[in-house]
């Protein structure tokens, strides 16, 4: 399995009624968990200006998330923690860090978001949302990409004052170079916030595809 999240998916889906009106549905059903919630509701654009992800992969591996959630788990419980990437036979899934994250924390929403399925949304909260489509996870789009920007260092990704990356860092760990161990969350490190600073910045929802 593989994933791969877009940003203005209701444009994406401009030509497919049926896929229009099932996303829809789920952005009404999102809307009153918002609510619920005491949370504003969200306008989905009908489009996005132009703009650029500056990656080379759009989609990935599910294990590869897992890479990268293992590394949040391990930072949130000791910052401190020097990072030691999984082989290739190792099951970041099963990293006792993360269990603790789901069954005692479930802190991070980078952590407890499905996997392939569900939304992110540009609108700032602390918690996780339960109830959203399918019986998903709706998370915060700004929650993201402060999570990402607290994991940058563990990945020597370099960030400016303000947390931002710039061009040519992006240039620089955009490639996969599967010879570096820490190839897998690099990865889905860069695509995770690109989506997201492009989901504030633009308001539109990030769909886990």
């Amino acid at each position: 399995m593989s994933l791969a999240p877009v940003i203005g998916y209701l444009g994406m889906l401009s030509k497919d009624e049926q896929g229009r009106a099932s996303f829809l549905d789920d952005l009404s059903a999102i809307n009153q968990v918002l609510v619920e919630a005491d949370l504003p509701e969200h306008v989905e654009p009908q489009t996005l200006p132009e703009y650029t992800l500056r990656v080379e992969m759009n989609h990935l591996g599910t294990t590869w998330l897992h890479h990268l959630r293992r590394l949040q788990a391990h930072v949130l419980q000791d910052p401190s923690w020097t990072h030691q990437p999984c082989t290739d036979d190792d099951e970041p899934w099963n990293d006792s860090a993360i269990d603790d994250e789901l069954s005692v924390y479930i802190r991070s929403h980078l952590i407890v978001h499905a996997d392939t399925e569900g939304y992110y949304v540009p609108i700032e909260f602390d918690d996780v949302l339960y109830g959203a489509p399918g019986g998903s996870m709706l998370g915060s789009s700004q929650r993201l990409v402060a999570e990402l920007r607290q994991l940058a260092p563990y990945l020597g990704i370099v960030l400016d004052a303000e947390g931002n990356l710039s061009d040519a860092e992006a240039a620089r760990i955009a490639p996969c170079d599967e010879t570096d161990p820490a190839h897998r969350e690099k990865a889905a490190w860069l695509l995770l916030f690109e989506c997201a600073r492009q989901s504030v910045s633009m308001q539109t929802l990030i769909a886990f595809t």
